[in-house]
């Protein structure tokens, strides 16, 4: 917003094109689509256009280089004139939940799609995760010109230590695993109550009146739904069951709700379905054979690296020339090919 008026910044009057454009304007606004009436509110217009510009300099029968000179002496007007407007305010702090997100997206797609840039930029965003959000093993919400602010909250530890987990599938890097092991004891003890069994999205606070409790999956997934995923991939991979036991307890909550308006609870759905046909872990000497564990088609797949990992609980008395299949508390025999582990369908 600007001059409390959302989008006043961006957006433009056909008169006030007219009078800035000048004779540049007829072809501009058919370009652009521009009427007085607008097709935003209080009669402005967004610019945007249903063509390339190579396809409306054919539909006009113009050169597209004149076309292009003219479009882009329009738009170099406008932004000079936009610099007589009043700047809408800049909300640059840096949260949480938003990089947990993040780090995960980085680390899952860097491993599928073999993509180095990524990977390069999921190690800065974990480097700035450890060093400037986490302090004393308490994860803070906001940072903001290298300040934190604000206790995280449910949301803010469970997409941090999911992308956690997902980086550590990316690395194999056991002080990542470690991490995101602690944060999770620490989460569940500021936000989980075991007399009621129930996660809550904030801290226990004398000012408040009532705790709340975040359930519902929207744009993005419930804290609750997220931290149960994480709670579900550590308890395997430490061999932690009551991490198990209250991620499935949770699960069987909402299990009806989920079955019966799967929109609002789309990643319970997930979390129903890994919980039906299992978490698996891989455990096998990773750098060898990871071309073949990426064609695994399987959502609910981890994988250790025994090299880097052999104190891992999961990793504990297993042959580092063997690859295991593990689900729950028990390992399959090991095999000497990828292709011979047996997955679910």
């Amino acid at each position: 917003d600007s001059e409390g008026e959302e989008g006043k910044y961006y957006v433009w009057t056909s008169t006030e094109l007219k009078e800035i454009l000048g004779e540049l304007y007829p072809l501009f606004s058919a370009f652009y689509s521009i009427s007085e009436e607008g097709n935003w509110e209080h009669n402005n217009n967004i610019l945007h256009s249903f063509e390339t510009r190579e396809e409306f300099a054919k539909r006009i029968n113009l050169e597209e280089d004149l076309v292009n000179y003219a479009l882009n002496e329009s738009l170099n007007k406008l932004k000079e004139h936009a610099k007589t407007r009043v700047k809408p305010g800049l909300d640059n702090k840096i949260i949480a939940c938003w990089n947990g997100l993040l780090l995960e997206a980085l680390s899952e797609s860097s491993i599928l799609l073999n993509h180095a840039e990524m990977k390069i930029s999921a190690d800065n965003l974990y480097s700035f995760i450890k060093n400037q959000l986490i302090i004393d093993e308490e994860l803070f919400r906001i940072y903001h010109e290298g300040r934190v602010n604000i206790p995280g909250f449910l949301e803010d530890y469970s997409a941090i230590i999911n992308g956690l987990i997902s980086y550590f599938k990316c690395t194999q890097n056991p002080e990542v695993i470690e991490l995101a092991y602690k944060l999770t004891n620490r989460a569940l003890k500021l936000f989980y109550d075991s007399k009621s069994d129930d996660l809550f999205f904030s801290r226990e606070n004398e000012d408040l009146i009532v705790r709340k409790r975040d359930w519902n999956d929207d744009v993005i997934s419930s804290s609750a739904s997220m931290f149960c995923e994480s709670l579900l991939k550590l308890g395997h991979l430490f061999n932690n069951y009551e991490f198990i036991e209250i991620a499935k307890n949770q699960i069987n909550k909402l299990k009806d709700k989920a079955i019966k308006n799967p929109n609002w609870y789309s990643n319970w759905v997930r979390l129903i379905l890994a919980d039906y046909y299992g978490f698996y872990t891989i455990c096998n000497n990773v750098e060898s054979q990871m071309d073949a564990i990426k064609k695994l088609d399987y959502p609910f797949l981890m994988w250790v690296d025994l090299n880097q990992n052999a104190k891992l609980p999961i990793a504990i008395g297993k042959d580092q020339q063997g690859i295991y299949l593990c689900r729950d508390e028990a390992c399959m025999a090991p095999v000497l090919e990828i292709k011979d582990l047996k997955l679910p369908d």
